[in-house]
């Protein structure tokens, strides 16, 4: 009898080891699948992190456009006043001489 309780002491004692062995299994499993969701995550964050870096750079070259844009805005106002007063100053030219003109 002893050794027939042995033997299934023996058994169960194998089968808890081999339950134990599969849930290492399953748990080493698992720390694998979690270090690729981590590798895809780092992945993603420095794919974020470049698109992040051209959009700065697109902004800072569209900030330079729009500073060209208003510099050349500024100096086409900027003739466009200067001339607006030579025509104006050649009209008082012209209406003093007809004047003058009249008079004599």
């Amino acid at each position: 009898m002893e050794a027939a309780a042995s033997w299934k002491l023996e058994a169960a004692s194998c089968k808890l080891q081999a339950a134990s062995c599969k849930l290492q299994a399953a748990s080493c499993k698992l720390q694998a699948a979690s270090c690729k969701l981590q590798a895809a995550s780092c992945k993603l964050q420095a794919a974020s992190c470049k698109l992040q870096a051209a959009s700065c750079k697109l902004q800072a070259a569209s900030c330079k456009l729009q500073a060209a844009s208003c510099k050349l805005q500024a100096a086409s106002k900027s003739k466009s006043k200067s001339k607006s007063k030579s025509k104006s100053k050649k009209q008082k030219a012209k209406s003093s001489r007809r004047t003058i003109r009249f008079f004599l």
